[in-house]
């Protein structure tokens, strides 16, 4: 579950009012808190997240996505002490990470993007191996694709040229991986347990940002398509009425309910892929092709070695 706000000064109340006694009697068990950044507004999740621990509500999982510039000290006592998960996901158009604080995370991972102008993932591993030789700890990265949604950078959206590139490098990745380099093990790993665990031909398929697996709100309580967006066009209704907007279903069911779709044998893993999406056939042709290396790579996959992508060493 996701929380976003439009608000330049989110007001948590009305979550804590009403949206709290919601995810309690709803047993919620994992909970993200988004932005855009959210330590901007980090004053409205510690009344939330502390309005939680008030009411003696525990996750197993609560999760949290900074691009990690405004990290500090405080903040990183506050994410240890409540067991944050935190993805650092890098943007350097708004600065750099506070590294000397995100390397105290007891829990962290480092987010990696592809997209047209980054297909290969050679400076990501070296850098991990120099944060690791600096601060003497682990790092765990993992990778993601760009998504062309309304909010992505201008003129990162991958094309059918860039597969060209990009497949042979991750094919490469795969091989490192099943050879025992350990950062390759941790980019592919959790990439494989969610293969393994969704791909169920014959299930019915659910969007990938919609359904009982994934409840997008903002603090008012709102539900949404994803949590990319927050825009009114995008709100299918309510935490609290079942009566969903038309409109609002049908871009999230847009590509679910093709006859590609359908009858394609891995759907149930991509699920139809990013509803918002401005290149959908490069995205299937792409999650065709990460079938394929999951397909290979799973059981070549060494057994973990005891660390967690959740801790460090």
């Amino acid at each position: 579950m996701a929380q976003r706000s439009r608000r330049v000064k989110p007001d948590p109340s009305v979550f804590i009012d009403k949206v709290l006694p919601w995810v309690i009697e709803k047993d919620i068990r994992k909970i993200a808190y988004w932005g855009g950044e959210p330590l901007v507004y980090w004053s409205a999740i510690e009344k939330i997240h502390q309005a939680f621990i008030d009411a003696g509500h525990s996750f197993d999982m609560v999760k949290m996505a900074t691009n990690g510039t405004l990290f500090t000290e405080q903040h990183v006592e506050q994410c240890n002490d409540w067991g944050f998960y935190t993805i650092l996901s890098q943007h350097p158009q708004f600065g750099t990470p506070a590294w000397d604080q995100v390397m105290q995370l007891d829990r962290c991972s480092l987010s990696f993007l592809f997209h047209h102008d980054e297909l290969q993932a050679d400076s990501w591993l070296q850098q991990c191996d120099d944060l690791e030789m600096k601060y003497s700890r682990a790092v765990f990265p993992y990778m993601h694709w760009s998504r062309s949604t309304p909010g992505a950078a201008p003129g990162t959206d991958m094309t059918f040229a860039d597969l060209d590139t990009h497949i042979p490098h991750l094919w490469d990745l795969a091989v490192a991986a099943a050879e025992g380099h350990r950062h390759c093990q941790d980019m592919w790993r959790g990439h494989i347990l969610e293969w393994e665990e969704k791909l169920s031909p014959g299930r019915e398929v659910v969007p990938m940002c919609y359904g009982d697996h994934q409840i997008d709100i903002d603090l008012d309580g709102n539900r949404y398509g994803c949590h990319h967006t927050v825009e009114p066009e995008f709100q299918t209704g309510t935490i609290w009425d079942k009566t969903v907007s038309d409109k609002a279903m049908k871009q999230v069911r847009r590509f679910v309910d093709t006859e590609e779709c359908r009858t394609c044998p891995i759907n149930t893993w991509c699920r139809g892929n990013c509803h918002l999406s401005r290149t959908h056939d490069v995205d299937c042709q792409l999650s065709k092709y990460k079938h394929r290396i999951l397909k290979w790579l799973a059981p070549r996959m060494p057994e973990n070695d005891g660390r967690s992508i959740f801790k460090h060493d």
